[in-house]
């Protein structure tokens, strides 16, 4: 298996191109989720900062 091989070349028969879409649109909604979670534990990390009791 080489490194092009992915879950979506089950489609290149029908459509390369679809395949390619379809990989690219999986690729932007891990990017994505991943962003989120940034955002996510950033505002936590500021919420817990503004606490006025003790965090062990």
């Amino acid at each position: 298996m080489n490194k092009q091989t992915y879950f979506y070349q089950i489609l290149e028969p029908i459509s390369k191109e679809l395949a390619h879409v379809a990989r690219e649109l999986e690729k932007s909604i891990i990017g994505l989720k991943r962003a989120l979670e940034c955002k996510l534990d950033e505002k936590i990390a500021l919420a817990f900062s503004q606490c006025d009791f003790p965090i062990n």
